[in-house]
């Protein structure tokens, strides 16, 4: 049976996430985000900065600073650096209570310090726009509010309606992959709070969040599939699977290194089938009924 995979590389979680090259200047400028997050290392940031201020300015703007992300960078041919930063600040309520903005930033780095620096607020920003059927899909990052919307909207009346919200008050998002397979949209993000894949069938607009980078949907779409290494418990692959109805998740051995995923009936029972291939180059596959494995849900 033809299988539809979709493989979400999910980036390392972490404060600093860059699309350009790795070089001394973006360690400056992650050095720099990483160092306004405490009141602490405020100075540090301030000793690297291009000092337009005194350092009692500079920290009455940034002392409430709670975290940032930097994304999408990329170096221009003048030698600057343009990226986008979200900045959460805490607003009080023991750190619970925090306001995210978004900022794109132009930065210039010499000899380890930032000699010049520009930024504009951005209220929102289209992250993704995917065509079905006679609609589209976007992706709406709604700064003002820190949600992040999925419109469906007709491509030929204009008209919209929100099929999720996906609110980041708290920590940032951000949106690493998005596509539509088997009339399901898959959407895989990261907050300090979750990582992993909201997958909505848009037949139905039911929906499930799936824990692990890899997504498999099934072309009768009766069972969607994320499996990835176990970092629960530190080794072994885990497997979790959705049925329409229930979501559990098995633990495999910690030898099973899938290669490819295999979706088949046997006997009227569903069963998925892991090819594995270890260092040493032997193949060798692992049968999962997922009919017994759902029924054994409690």
């Amino acid at each position: 049976m033809k299988k539809f995979l979709l493989i979400l590389i999910i980036s390392s979680l972490s404060v600093f996430i860059f699309a350009a090259d790795y070089d001394q200047n973006v360690k400056v400028i992650q050095n720099y985000y990483l160092y306004l997050q405490s009141p602490d290392t405020l100075k540090n940031a301030y000793e690297i900065s291009p000092k337009k201020v005194d350092f009692d300015t500079f920290r009455k703007w940034y002392q409430k600073v709670a975290f940032t992300m930097v994304k999408d960078m990329r170096k221009n041919s003048d030698g600057s650096y343009t990226f986008k930063v979200h900045i959460g600040e805490n607003l009080g309520d023991y750190g619970r209570n925090k306001e995210v903005s978004l900022y794109e930033v132009n930065m210039k780095v010499k000899d380890g310090k930032i000699i010049e620096s520009a930024s504009r607020t951005i209220d929102f920003m289209v992250i993704n726009t995917l065509e079905y059927g006679s609609s589209m899909i976007q992706i709406f990052d709604d700064i003002k509010q820190n949600t992040v919307f999925l419109y469906l909207i007709d491509n030929k009346s204009g008209n919209k309606r929100v099929l999720r919200e996906l609110p980041y008050d708290r920590f940032g998002i951000r949106i690493t992959s998005s596509a539509i397979m088997s009339d399901m949209l898959i959407i895989q993000f990261i907050t300090l709070d979750f990582t992993g894949n909201i997958v909505i069938n848009l037949k139905n607009m039911n929906d499930v969040r799936m824990t692990f980078e890899i997504v498999y949907v099934t072309k009768d779409n009766k069972y969607i599939l994320s499996y990835g290494d176990n970092f629960m418990t530190g080794g072994g692959l885990a497997l979790e699977y959705f049925n329409g109805r229930k979501k559990s998740k098995i633990i495999l051995d910690e030898n099973t290194c899938v290669s490819d995923i295999e979706y088949f009936k046997k006997a009227d029972e569903d069963f998925i089938k892991f090819n594995t291939q270890e260092n040493t180059g032997k193949r060798s596959s692992k049968e999962v009924s997922l009919t017994e494995a759902v029924n054994n849900i409690k």
